[in-house]
């Protein structure tokens, strides 16, 4: 955990989920695991992402994107100016039977994090 340098309302956020979203467009996660993670840029819209994740029932989730990866709460919290902006790119992970597998796409997007100036990161677990 990291204190927040900056009020959040100057605040530079991203999206992480590992509910297996990703575009539409994107190769899917494999459902028996898959190490790695999809940039999903700021400006998709819900009908551009798809999930593909096994290990809970989607039901929900495809009828509103938002319960997995809620963009759409993002932009109106920035609209609102609670934060300053949304980052460039978001990321998706799949099924992972441990986090020990996901490390180096977890350290992989860190360090893109890193170099994009993104102040918070909004984790979502599926």
């Amino acid at each position: 955990r990291t204190p927040l340098r900056k009020p959040l309302a100057e605040s530079t956020v991203t999206l992480l989920s590992t509910g297996g979203v990703h575009l539409r467009s994107d190769r899917p996660f494999h459902l028996n695991g898959d190490p790695t993670y999809r940039v999903i840029p700021a400006s998709a819209r819900k009908e551009d992402l798809a999930i593909s994740h096994q290990a809970y029932d989607k039901t929900d989730a495809l009828r509103d994107i938002n319960l997995v990866f809620p963009i759409e709460r993002l932009r109106e919290l920035e609209v609102e100016r609670v934060i300053g902006r949304l980052s460039d790119d978001h990321y998706g992970f799949g099924l992972m039977g441990s986090a020990k597998g996901l490390m180096p796409a977890i350290r992989e997007v860190a360090r893109r994090l890193g170099r994009s100036g993104v102040d918070l990161a909004l984790l979502v677990p599926a």
